[in-house]
């Protein structure tokens, strides 16, 4: 498949512009993404902590021990999903200093790459949010499973 290759530096720069816009709007639905996680990292992490009361009310054997365990866990680790990270961005003085003198081509493609390095920083952060609160759901789904065996176990001892 043969792409061509940009043949002057208006083609260039048009091509610099559309991937420039095209990165931007992904690292804008990449943040989105991870406002969601967040949102629902604090359901599992409330749930998580709501249940723990409820516990209190069947202390049966290690079952119960599991159960609280699992609870405790699961919030702990939908806090880690939680924390803040810090998100990396353009630096514009930085380019401002190092492209000032430079050929507009070259500045919207050397602006269009920082963008792709910030992309996959960030990117990589918001997998790592993404595995804590899965992590975190498995917790609180083991907890309930606990917690409901507990209680069996309660009721038929």
């Amino acid at each position: 498949m043969d792409l061509g290759v940009a043949k002057n530096d208006e083609e260039r720069e048009a091509t610099y512009r559309f991937l420039n816009e095209e990165i931007g709007a992904e690292h804008a639905r990449l943040i989105d993404e991870a406002r969601s996680i967040d949102t629902k990292a604090a359901v599992v992490g409330g749930f998580a902590a709501a249940a723990v009361p409820l516990l209190l009310d069947n202390r049966a054997g290690a079952l119960w021990w599991c159960a609280l365990a699992c609870y405790t866990a699961s919030f702990v680790v939908a806090l880690a999903a939680m924390w803040p990270r810090g998100w990396d961005g353009l630096k514009p003085w930085a380019l401002r200093d190092e492209l000032s003198e430079a050929a507009p081509v070259l500045v919207v493609g050397q602006v269009a790459g920082s963008k792709v390095l910030i992309f996959e920083r960030n990117h990589r952060r918001v997998r790592a949010k993404a595995l804590l609160w899965s992590t975190s759901v498995a917790l609180l789904a083991g907890g309930i499973g606990f917690s409901v065996g507990s209680t069996i176990n309660g009721a038929l001892w």
